[in-house]
């Protein structure tokens, strides 16, 4: 029975060791290199504070196929008077999670003391497109379509 138990045990181990060494290895392409994306977003805060902007923000994706934006470096346009106040903050982090989403987590975005936006954005990637509308802790939501250049895309195992 002993022999069995340990069998079993260590099979359980074996799966779940290759589960997340399948799950760690999605990255993103194109690696060593920089990229834009750009597109229609919406920012509101609570009560109804915002408004839509043209949005680019710049990332950069290593070696090993892992995504970054600088938050600092986005810009947003637009008649929107929120447009011309709202500030990236922070590196956010670009992160699979299956073949066609991805997360952005530790996204900060402020509008002078008007809005003040933190967490995870989730959305699609597909054909360097990135696609989102999260609710974010605060009642902030954000919304948009962006497209990447170069094309932005997900290597799934």
């Amino acid at each position: 029975m002993s022999a069995i138990r340990t069998f079993v045990l260590g099979s359980l181990i074996g799966v779940a060791a290759f589960v997340a060494t399948t799950a760690s290895a999605a990255s993103l392409t194109p690696v060593n290199s920089g990229f834009s994306a750009s597109g229609p977003t919406n920012l509101t805060g609570p009560g109804g504070v915002g408004g839509p902007c043209t949005s680019t923000f710049y990332g950069s994706i290593d070696a090993f196929g892992n995504g970054t934006i600088n938050g600092p470096a986005s810009t947003f346009v637009g008649s929107s008077l929120i447009c011309s106040v709202i500030k990236g903050q922070n590196t956010w982090q670009l992160v699979p999670t299956s073949p066609t989403t991805g997360e952005l987590r530790n996204v900060r975005v402020v509008a002078l003391g008007l809005i003040a936006c933190q967490g995870t954005v989730r959305g699609t990637l597909v054909g360097g497109v990135f696609t989102f509308d999260t609710v974010l802790p605060g009642n902030c939501r954000v919304s948009g379509t962006l497209s990447t250049w170069p094309t932005v895309g997900i290597v799934w195992p």
